[in-house]
């Protein structure tokens, strides 16, 4: 008994929700019955275009094609497809040669809309078989590309008249379309969901897993299905982290197109503002952006039920600069809890073993942000950076219109030409410049965000102060003691600890050195060394480098 193989495709996942997969399982079991084939396994690509052919390059179609290069499956087997715009919807070039690249390897083809078979030696023995099967690759194709191009006029219709009537009705999770034909509106209890998270990641300083565990243990549904099981699913940190990062929370709507040249999917033009209902105000996005990046320098991490360490991401080890770790030994009076290297912990390139306790050095930490020092200080001064950002962002409009001309000049030359080297040069030009721009302004957007998260130093000394009296009254500790946290880490850079006890604090990007001993605590003013170049003007926490040198100077 010969064996037969299926291969079920279709394009879209909406698809799946319909009839398409049953009917071509199904196609394949009656003909393998009918005509005494042994069905082995079926491939499916579910929502996997053809046109592209990302299905015989990436999906699982390419699988077939290896098992038959391989020898796993045997020649004389048989591919069952409903029709051949299910193998392929390439340009008839590119579906030819996957049509033969299957038959020459002694497989033969059946389209079981209609019976037809095609093999390598009904094909030398018939050729107007081939003629058929050319004409199908063509109508997939062409039906393909021209649905494209309806759609790409439609929705360029549509796009020009956006002030008057919505693009589409598609939109984010916590939004629906307004009555009438313009406009969006909230979903409250999801739109209240999108400020808590906002909130506790620019205030409270949690990040984006602690905030999902917490969704989750709250039973609070995410929203939408898993969309390949179609199950209920949970919140993760991903989406949060996608929520937070991206502009839809402030209205923002950026349409996209697919790039005729790369096949990529790509910005199309500028942003449009105001589309969508603006959730999230823009003061709060920046400081939710600084909070992330924040984390991502060092002070993410498991905090406990109680964000035990407020130290988390400030605390070095003088001898080797690792992070010191908050490590709890259980109960007093045979535990505690404690600081210690980690790399002194794991025996790896430190010999500073000391347990430091942990509770006597936050209580005389926050003693001195929050009562002892005297801090002072202008917010900082925004206008170079908004600047810089208008005017990149100017250029960028002016590189992507010429691209565009580019792009038509490119499609609007005869079939079977080629653009010239130099027009191709151009081309490619425009783009990295644009890519340039692109990544240009995305920097100047963080350096902007950074700085307007940035108060001014007393403020955050008084949200201190104002934490600490909530302290005992507060029926969400790890709350508070994370909006805690966060005020700490605006105003504190570094905290290194010597294995002798001796802690050295780094404040206001390095223009304050304090060391504290048994004796107290003392401030070295750096400000005149870092205007006389001594040390860089700008700190990056955990660079050890600039850490040593800080203080060695202040010493």
């Amino acid at each position: 008994m010969a064996k037969a193989y299926s291969y079920v495709r279709f394009s879209s996942a909406g698809q799946g929700d319909g009839d398409s997969e049953r009917r071509q399982d199904a196609r394949s079991v009656a003909y393998a019955a009918t005509h005494n084939l042994d069905l082995v396994q079926s491939y499916k690509d579910l929502g996997v275009s053809g046109w592209k052919g990302k299905n015989h390059t990436e999906g699982a179609l390419s699988k077939f094609l290896e098992a038959v290069a391989a020898g796993a499956i045997e020649k004389g087997s048989f591919l069952l497809v409903e029709a051949f715009d299910r193998l392929t919807r390439e340009q008839v070039p590119d579906a030819l040669e996957l049509f033969l690249r299957i038959t020459n390897s002694g497989i033969t083809i059946v389209t079981l809309f209609d019976g037809n078979f095609w093999s390598r030696e009904n094909i030398t023995q018939d050729w107007t078989k081939l003629i058929i099967a050319l004409v199908a690759f063509a109508t997939a194709n062409t039906d393909v590309r021209l649905k494209s191009e309806r759609l790409t006029d439609s929705w360029e219709e549509r796009r020009a008249n956006i002030a008057n009537a919505r693009a589409t009705t598609v939109c984010p999770a916590w939004l629906k379309p307004a009555d009438g034909p313009t406009g969006f509106v909230e979903i409250k209890h999801r739109a209240d969901l999108v400020r808590r998270i906002f909130h506790e990641i620019a205030d409270l300083g949690m990040g984006k897993t602690k905030i999902a565990l917490r969704l989750n243990a709250e039973k609070i549904d995410a929203w939408g299905p898993d969309k390949k099981s179609g199950k209920k699913t949970s919140w993760h940190g991903s989406y949060i982290q996608k929520l937070v990062e991206g502009r839809l929370v402030l209205g923002e709507y950026q349409p996209h197109r697919i790039n005729k040249v790369t096949g990529k999917r790509e910005p199309d033009g500028p942003a449009i503002p105001n589309y969508y209902f603006q959730t999230i105000d823009p003061e709060l996005y920046h400081r939710a952006q600084a909070a992330m990046r924040s984390r991502r320098n060092g002070s993410s991490g498991r905090k406990g039920e109680t964000y035990s360490n407020l130290l988390s991401g400030l605390a070095h080890c003088d001898e080797c600069s690792g992070s010191m770790v908050y490590l709890n030994k259980g109960p007093a009076p045979k535990g505690g809890q404690y600081l210690v290297c980690t790399n002194a912990r794991r025996r790896f390139r430190c010999t500073a073993t000391t347990h430091h306790p942990y509770q006597i050095i936050e209580d005389r930490f926050l003693k001195l942000v929050g009562f002892d020092l005297e801090l002072t200080g202008d917010a900082p001064d925004d206008s170079r950076l908004r600047a810089q950002i208008a005017e990149a962002k100017h250029a960028l409009a002016a590189v992507i219109h010429r691209i565009d001309r580019l792009e038509e000049e490119i499609l609007d030359r005869p079939d079977g030409t080629k653009p010239s080297p130099t027009l191709r040069t151009k081309v490619l030009t425009a783009e990295r410049n644009r890519d340039d721009l692109q990544a240009s302004i995305k920097t100047l957007e963080n350096e902007l965000n950074d700085l307007r998260s940035k108060s001014a130093p007393n403020s955050h000394q008084e949200a201190i102060r104002a934490f600490l009296g909530q302290m005992e009254t507060s029926t969400d500790l790890y709350a508070m003691r994370s909006r805690l946290a966060a005020s700490v880490k605006a105003i504190v850079d570094d905290l290194v600890v010597e294995a002798s006890g001796v802690v050295t604090i780094i404040i206001l990007g390095g223009t304050k050195v304090i060391r504290w001993d048994e004796a107290g605590w003392h401030m070295i003013d750096m400000t005149g060394r870092v205007a006389a170049g001594l040390v860089p003007d700008a700190f990056t926490g955990g660079d050890a480098d600039r850490m040593r040198q800080l203080r060695r100077i202040a010493r």
